[in-house]
């Protein structure tokens, strides 16, 4: 059925089932909501392209519940939308889903800056280092603060002696 009439239903889902992730009084129904996201990102793959970014940062909250069969099913969703995400940019708004339903502002941005993160801003330092920073240095400092905004676990990883003990010092001693 979610195939012949996709647009109903992802309706459906992103208006009853999303919020259904983020019910901390329920875990039934946080395990309802990721099984049946799981289904349908294996049933419909390609075809959620222009919901992809409705459905990953929801999922991404949800990457640590407490509760480990939520946390397996909606890992396994989000990994199988991320590669979505570059299909969906510049698509229009799926038909039946008004625009109260798009993304906020801070999804988009955050969609935006995971996917390139040369739109992530600077980061301020609020601490003096005696050295300059490079601009890759900064980058690197401008990713880890954006892991730390999300409450993401990420690393650096580079060459040999550029300087990555430097960055993650430098954002341990800004927080």
């Amino acid at each position: 059925m979610a195939k012949s009439l996709t647009d109903d239903v992802m309706v459906l889902v992103i208006e009853n089932v999303i919020p259904m992730l983020s019910d901390l009084s329920s875990v039934c129904a946080r395990q309802g909501a990721g099984i049946l996201l799981s289904l349908l990102v294996q049933g419909l793959a390609v075809e959620l392209v222009p919901y992809a970014p409705f459905l990953v940062v929801p999922l991404l909250k949800c990457m640590s519940d407490p509760d480990g069969s939520v946390r397996q099913t909606v890992t396994h969703s989000f990994a199988a939308l991320v590669p979505l995400l570059p299909l969906s940019r510049g698509a229009s708004l799926p038909g039946g889903l008004s625009e109260r339903l798009s993304s906020s502002a801070e999804d988009g941005q955050f969609l935006e800056q995971l996917l390139d993160n040369t739109q992530i801003d600077d980061f301020k330092l609020n601490i003096d280092l005696s050295v300059e920073l490079r601009r890759y240095q900064q980058e690197g400092i401008n990713w880890l603060a954006f892991l730390r905004r999300f409450k993401l676990h990420g690393i650096l990883c580079d060459g040999m002696g550029l300087g990555k003990t430097l960055q993650a010092s430098a954002i341990v001693a800004c927080h």
